[in-house]
């Protein structure tokens, strides 16, 4: 699915993702889908167990760091990262990032071990991973047991790398399907 393809599907306000100047260095495919499409300002499931929430405009990580992590120095190998947006848990939370050249989508956490880990491999594939979460949500009111439909249309979909679900999305959807609850919530403005 192509940005304008994307937009047309998820009908609504979509933010498009500007850069502070000097921006980054993006593959195509990168650089058109912010401006031609856009994200959800806030995405959110279940109950705010998991937020994201897109910043305007993005910004080096440099910037990010010396304003909230005065006391250390910034790893060398992460001056490539442009922070996006931001990640909140129910008890942690990530500045959520795009890295120059490849446009991996990522998330940092600088209070655990393995402070860094995939999301997607790409700004489309974010979006397309949030879309399919609001579909699922829209189609079966978030029914925990049609979990197996999310994690068909994720295993369908051809704009996924191999594994790329399994390392950021997958365990969400696992951790619904193995819940108490009957149903969870999607949200998104």
């Amino acid at each position: 699915m192509n940005p304008k393809e994307f937009a047309r599907a998820w009908p609504g306000t979509l933010r498009k993702i500007e850069f502070v100047p000097p921006k980054p260095v993006l593959p195509y495919w990168t650089t058109i889908f912010p401006y031609d499409a856009g994200l959800r300002q806030t995405f959110s499931i279940s109950n705010n167990e998991l937020t994201i929430t897109i910043l305007e405009p993005a910004e080096q990580l440099s910037k990010t760091w010396n304003e909230q992590v005065r006391d250390w120095s910034m790893p060398h190998d992460w001056a490539r990262s442009w922070r996006i947006g931001d990640i909140t848990y129910t008890q942690a939370s990530a500045w959520l990032c795009i890295e120059e050249v490849s446009g991996r989508v990522f998330a940092i956490d600088v209070e655990i071990d393995g402070p860094v880990y995939l999301i997607n491999e790409s700004l489309l594939n974010l979006a397309l991973s949030m879309y399919h979460w609001a579909r699922w949500f829209s189609d079966t009111g978030g029914c925990i047991g049609s979990v197996n439909k999310l994690r068909s249309t994720f295993a369908k979909d051809t704009a996924f790398k191999p594994g790329e679900i399994d390392a950021y999305w997958g365990p969400y959807i696992t951790n619904i399907s193995e819940s108490n609850a009957d149903a969870i919530t999607v949200t998104h403005a």
